[in-house]
């Protein structure tokens, strides 16, 4: 596999892990709670994507390359897992604040 390739895989995990969270946004879902985990599990899979990219840079020793992405490639580590964390914390709280007192929820599932 080129190394190049984890760079693109790591761009992809990091949009799935920002839309499930938004499509659970829009539309209620059974299974709100997998879709969450699925999102929250692919950032570090990402971020873990692209750090050996960078390692890859460092064997290389691509000095250039590194200076000139190192900030970059750190604002996205950032937005990537801030967005992440309160997209899911609204979602959490959009489907949980839906059930009413009577009611509790088993596998994602309400139960009355």
């Amino acid at each position: 596999m080129m190394m190049s390739n984890f760079n693109v895989l790591a761009l992809i995990f990091g949009l799935i892990a920002i839309a499930l969270p938004i499509v659970n946004l829009e539309k209620y879902r059974k299974n709100w709670v997998l879709h969450s985990f699925i999102s929250i599990s692919l950032v570090p899979i990402s971020l873990i994507m692209t750090r050996v990219f960078t390692h890859y840079w460092i064997r290389r020793e691509d000095w250039s390359a590194l200076m000139d992405t190192s900030l970059s490639i750190l604002i996205g580590y950032c937005v990537l897992t801030i967005l992440t964390i309160l997209l899911n914390i609204s979602v959490y709280r959009k489907n949980v604040g839906t059930l009413s007192k009577g009611d509790r929820q088993q596998n994602g599932n309400i139960v009355r």
